[in-house]
């Protein structure tokens, strides 16, 4: 009896030291990447932009929500952009369905539906995937326009690294961005957590934080 509880007591002191070198390696982790503390939160609940008029407003054609289709028109209605900027990749789902190939032209066609004018949009197709291929594309969209301050339109979890990566991109043209979403779009800081797909994009957007970070892409 003795000698069975001094083995549980090896074991139990065994799992406290695995315990405690664990958490001491997260501290080191943590500590040597300070960069990455404020994501935690920020990156589920980074707070949009108060809109600003703007010389244009960019939305990001990939989420192609009602709500932020919508958001955009009712931006441009009110006068808070000259232009209405679009993004996004080809894709080949859609292809014959809609009678487009990319989702900025998706978008764009979306958004004529709504009433802005046709040559008032910038359709950007981006060669470079993803966030930063988009900034890079729109860069030089918002040369050839005289584009200084642009409102982004993105879903509420891709905040921070959309905001981030325009700002860092587009550095040099001294151009004013600010960010915006809509509180019913997509994943959102108070349904995320519900769901599989809630917590799959979230694990998604935290690596692809890492991953931008580590590669310098903001």
């Amino acid at each position: 009896m003795v000698h069975a509880c001094g083995k549980e007591r090896v074991k139990w002191k065994a799992w406290a030291l695995v315990w405690l070198g664990l958490m001491c390696l997260f501290g080191i982790l943590f500590a040597a990447s300070s960069w990455w503390l404020p994501y935690i939160y920020l990156a589920i609940q980074y707070p949009s932009d108060p809109p600003l008029p703007s010389d244009a407003i960019l939305i990001e054609g990939w989420v192609f929500h009602e709500e932020l289709i919508g958001l955009t028109a009712d931006l441009y209605s009110r006068g808070y952009g000259k232009w209405v900027v679009t993004t996004g990749e080809k894709f080949e789902r859609l292809h014959g369905l809609i009678g487009v190939e990319t989702w900025a032209a998706a978008t764009k066609q979306e958004l004529v539906s709504r009433g802005i004018p046709e040559h008032r949009i910038i359709s950007v197709n981006q060669s470079q995937p993803g966030t930063f291929g988009s900034a890079l594309a729109a860069r030089v969209s918002f040369r050839q326009h005289e584009i200084h301050s642009v409102l982004i339109i993105t879903e509420s979890f891709h905040l921070l690294r959309t905001c981030k990566t325009y700002r860092d991109v587009t550095k040099d043209l001294s151009l004013t961005v600010s960010c915006l979403t809509h509180p019913k779009a997509g994943i959102t800081p108070d349904t995320w957590w519900r769901s599989r797909s809630g917590w799959a994009v979230m694990v998604r957007e935290y690596a692809a934080l890492a991953y931008y970070k580590l590669n310098g892409y903001f």
